[in-house]
């Protein structure tokens, strides 16, 4: 845990556009996560989010499922970890019994998650699209435990389509809240209204 979590503040402390928001993604996950309640990161890259994300999960116990097409993820996030850690195999070691990389379509993902249980958390950064983000909203949606957080990345972006998913998705579902936190570079928060959730 001690070094996924140096790890991610280290990543962090860079304050840039792909780093600012991890200590409140840490922060959100370790909230809605457990043992068995897992974590589920649509789009992964370099792998700063999967990091604050695994940082987490080694805390609580608990697993980060993440999904992208690009098959070269886990070496990019192992890369990453290597550049911003000074224990790398505590580091590696937590990449590989809490991580679990599925390079696969975030829609088709979704369909295959019949048997996985309730997620407690969804992160959301793939490509910026509207109708992307629109349809990971619609198809992870019933896969959420009642009291999950969604959350994403770019909100807005250049291109306007995540704000757009974003609303569009809040003005129809009443029983979710939108957060926006302009200071960790465009990072949405969905949460349940106190009175869904109670």
């Amino acid at each position: 845990f001690h070094a996924m979590f140096h790890t991610m503040l280290r990543l962090a402390a860079a304050g840039t556009d792909i780093s600012a928001h991890l200590p409140t993604l840490y922060a959100l996950a370790i909230d809605h996560s457990s043992i068995s309640v897992p974590i589920v990161e649509l789009g992964v890259r370099t792998g700063n989010s999967t990091l604050a994300l695994l940082a987490a999960c080694a805390a609580t116990h608990s697993q980060l499922v993440s999904y992208d097409i690009d098959s070269a993820c886990p070496e990019n996030v192992r890369r990453t970890a290597r550049e911003h850690t000074h224990n790398w195999p505590a580091c590696d070691r937590a990449i590989s019994k809490r991580w679990d990389f599925r390079a696969l379509d975030s829609i088709l993902a979704a369909d295959q998650w019949s048997s996985g249980g309730f997620v407690g958390m969804l992160f959301i950064d793939t490509i910026h699209e509207y109708e992307r983000t629109r349809d990971e909203l619609a198809a992870w949606l019933p896969k959420l435990r009642r009291d999950a957080v969604i959350c994403g990345h770019d909100y807005p972006d250049a291109s306007g389509g995540v704000k757009k998913a974003v609303d569009e998705f809040v003005s129809v579902h009443h029983e979710l809240e939108l957060i926006v936190l302009p200071h960790d570079y465009g990072l949405f928060v969905l949460l349940p209204r106190t009175e869904a959730a109670a």
